[in-house]
């Protein structure tokens, strides 16, 4: 071990003036941001800049992929070399972190005592989205030009790879599941990687299992289904749903709307199936849902895959799901709309409850609903808003209007469920995160001079289960259903 802080010594003498300048910086992005709580902007961009330096000048110290490294011909053990660039790291780049964070939740107000799980998961994600890859990268390069050009191609390939439209799963409420799981395998990945290059020097099997890695980790975000994604999303369940069965509400007709192109892509025709929940399923909110339809011929139509999300919906009421089927305007659809048809769709749903409310008085109050952190009223660009900040994690579901003194309702229910992840952390970037919602009336956002001393009230949302349903329709004719223009 005393071999181990001696080369840790070493390092910290060679690269202090680029770790103390990772301090300042940490600093500055705490101290004189246009918005301090948050890690961002051009300061945290040259920190980000100045780290991949410092790993891969501490990794070149002692270079593995080279055979003319000086310590090569010393006595020097692999794992007391490991255990000092370990300590290095540490110190380095995540302490600051850590630091940062600490002083960012103190200074709004938080215990850091009390976050301590969440501040694990961010050293952790911190770890295996940034520095355990950097550091591998470093490992099996021979020169800092090398290992920039490789470190610039990845970021080129991650910010091409973030513009493709992908699957739905990675844009949707589970797709945490999709970044725990991308995150836990780099991590065992990368550790194990780096533990058997240090032992072996294996540095093309090395090259090798990096390239294996990406390519999983492609994979995993573009193939993964949904059905698997939410499963895991089933076990995070709070409480077991039992089985649920819904029914075709036969009263309630699809809208006809002023311009059917708005809904329906030219040559295809939508059919929208109102179900009714159970009796004791109050705010169970639709997900996601696939349909398919079977022809008195044993033909099968499947439909697009329509994805419900988790933004606009009101957790206050009964949101009656919906089957909406997508078919192509050809001969077979007009052969068979006026037909008995058999309708099989599989619905994944999410039931949320009220976990905690709040109320303030605009325009400079505020107050602090557990599950959302603290909510106030805000001006964007003249217009009115409702900003609620929270330590590590995104704010939860919620529900807020506004109601003047006399007892007048301003504006429409604005609701947003936001995320489902039981993770205490979520964001590399930021401490503190937020949630913007704009306050409406007639559909116009509401000026921000235009409301004085009005009351907020707030209420917080928690999803407590996550299910899934499969639904059979006999003897329905789609024509009934179909989506018509005015």
């Amino acid at each position: 071990m005393q071999l181990a802080l001696h080369i840790f010594k070493k390092d910290m003498r060679h690269l202090w003036w680029q770790v103390l300048l990772g301090y300042v910086l940490a600093a500055v992005i705490m101290g004189f941001g246009s918005q301090p709580s948050h890690m961002g902007g051009v300061p945290f961009m040259l920190m980000i800049i100045l780290w991949g330096v410092v790993i891969s000048r501490v990794a070149i110290q002692e270079p593995l992929a080279s055979e003319r490294s000086y310590w090569l011909t010393r006595p020097i053990p692999r794992m007391q070399l490991l255990v000092a660039k370990a300590l290095f790291l540490a110190v380095a780049i995540q302490l600051p972190v850590l630091v940062l964070d600490c002083l960012v939740l103190a200074r709004n107000g938080y215990s850091v005592a009390t976050y301590w799980s969440g501040l694990a998961v961010k050293q952790a994600i911190l770890l295996s989205t940034l520095v355990l890859p950097l550091f591998a990268i470093a490992l099996v390069t021979r020169s800092l030009g090398q290992y920039l050009s490789v470190a610039a191609a990845l970021g080129v390939i991650v910010v091409a790879l973030g513009n493709v439209p992908g699957p739905l799963v990675i844009h949707s409420e589970v797709a945490w599941v999709i970044l725990a799981a991308g995150r836990l395998l780099v991590l065992l990945t990368l550790s194990f990687l780096c533990l058997a290059l240090f032992r072996k020097r294996k540095i093309r099997q090395g090259r090798i299992g990096l390239c294996a890695l990406a390519l999983g980790l492609v994979l995993l975000c573009y193939l993964a289904p949904y059905s698997t994604v939410f499963a895991v999303q089933e076990r995070f369940s709070r409480q077991p749903e039992p089985p649920v069965s819904f029914e075709l509400d036969t009263h309630r007709r699809p809208a006809t709307v002023p311009d059917v192109r708005g809904w329906v892509a030219p040559g295809e025709h939508r059919f929208d199936l109102a179900l009714r929940v159970p009796e004791g399923f109050e705010s169970v909110l639709p997900l996601r849902q696939t349909a398919s339809v079977i022809l008195t011929d044993g033909t099968r139509w499947k439909s697009a895959v329509a994805s419900h999300f988790y933004f606009g919906y009101s957790p206050a009421r009964v949101d009656r799901p919906t089957i909406s089927i997508t078919v192509k305007d050809d001969e077979d659809y007009r052969k068979y709309r006026d037909r008995p048809v058999i309708v099989r769709a599989q619905l994944y749903m999410v039931r949320v409850k009220q976990s905690q409310q709040g109320e303030f008085t605009l325009p400079h109050g505020s107050t602090n609903v557990a599950g959302l952190g603290v909510c106030r009223a805000k001006q964007l660009e003249r217009m009115l808003y409702l900003y609620c900040e929270s330590p590590l994690k995104d704010p939860g579901g919620y529900e807020s209007r506004l109601i003047t003194r006399d007892g007048r309702e301003l504006t429409g229910r604005s609701s947003q469920i936001r995320h489902y992840s039981p993770l205490p952390a979520e964001n590399l970037f930021s401490t503190m995160t937020h949630a913007t919602t704009g306050w409406f009336r007639m559909g116009e956002l509401l000026a921000y001079n235009e409301v004085q001393d009005a009351q907020a009230h707030i209420k917080a949302y928690e999803a407590v289960a996550h299910f899934r349903s499969e639904l059979t329709i006999d003897g329905i004719r789609l024509g009934d259903y179909e989506v018509r223009q005015r």
